[in-house]
């Protein structure tokens, strides 16, 4: 599982849950952006807050890869905003209060384009890979 797959998968999540503000989830089983995301990539809603609080280097791959596809959604989502580099705190914080801010339509809009850009970076680094 990748970036991609993440966030094209978190799209599926989010129309079959139903879409809630303010939490990660809620009892009836919405979820917001980042709880459809932690879904997707095959954790639980609320693991934000746990890797919020973990140094980098106690993650795990697939808490690398969740985290790469969060970046790339905050990408979408705020724009003229340098999100790389941003803690992890600020940017569940900043784009999760933008995506709070969006119809669902403008949310799964985001979503398709981080996606599609995921996919492009895959590419050209496989590219990149082949030509070595």
């Amino acid at each position: 599982m990748n970036a991609e797959t993440i966030l094209n998968a978190a799209q599926g999540v989010l129309q079959r849950r139903g879409m809630c503000a303010g939490n990660f989830t809620i009892v009836s089983g919405e979820v917001d952006a980042f709880g459809a995301l932690a879904i997707a990539g095959g954790f639980e809603p609320d693991v934000w807050m746990g890797l919020r609080e973990w140094h980098e280097i106690h993650w795990e791959p697939g808490d690398h890869r969740l985290v790469d596809a969060a970046y790339l959604l905050a990408e979408q989502v705020l724009p003229g905003r340098c999100v790389a580099g941003m803690p992890l705190d600020d940017l569940i914080t900043d784009a999760g209060d933008r995506l709070d801010a969006m119809s669902p339509d403008e949310v799964l809009d985001a979503f398709t384009k981080a996606a599609h850009v995921a996919g492009e970076a895959a590419r050209l680094a496989e590219k990149a890979g082949a030509a070595t």
